[in-house]
């Protein structure tokens, strides 16, 4: 995965797959601070559920970065759900309402 920079503009995406990827130079990992993760669920010590395919945890690992999911307040959970060990935990997670912030 390389990291790019989105303006939010939907004109400089391209489709790979199923998923729309932002076009741009690339952007070292060192030079990253914040990262927006996708997260479908949350635990309340950092823990996230994402579409499974470990993509996400792999390029996460490579960089120092905030990992920050957003989700809706719903989407934030007590129950444990299954880890593996490759699984990357957030540093944050913004709901609506709520900005929880975990050590890590």
């Amino acid at each position: 995965m390389e990291w790019v920079i989105w303006n939010g503009d939907s004109s400089t995406l391209e489709k790979n797959g199923k998923i729309l990827e932002p076009i741009g130079e690339a952007i070292a990992p060192d030079r990253i601070d914040i990262v927006i993760v996708p997260t479908l669920h949350a635990t309340r010590d950092g823990h996230r559920l994402g579409q499974g395919g470990g993509s996400y945890d792999r390029a996460l690992s490579q960089i120092s970065a905030w990992r920050i999911g957003l989700i809706y307040s719903g989407e934030l959970t007590i129950e444990p759900f299954p880890v593996e060990p490759h699984d990357m935990k957030l540093s944050a997670i913004a709901t609506p309402d709520l900005i929880v912030r975990f050590t890590n």
